[in-house]
């Protein structure tokens, strides 16, 4: 897998994460509840943003095309 490939997959697992912390959040009646799910996503999510960026760091091309496909 090249290293495009390997942004590409955590970038694509990021996005779900994000789906899924929206709809965490908005099931559950209580606002705790909610809070409580949305924080355990977004600790998920702030570690992939932590390997997305341990993998760009040191490779200017990579970091260029993953913040491209970031906006998309």
């Amino acid at each position: 897998m090249s290293d495009v490939d390997h942004v590409d997959v955590l970038t694509a697992i990021r996005e779900k994460m994000v789906a899924g912390r929206r709809a965490a959040a908005l099931k559950f009646s209580e606002p705790i509840e909610g809070e409580a799910a949305f924080m355990r996503y977004q600790a998920q999510i702030d570690a992939v943003d932590r390997a997305i960026a341990d993998e760009t760091s040191s490779r200017p091309r990579v970091a260029q095309i993953f913040m491209k496909n970031r906006h998309k």
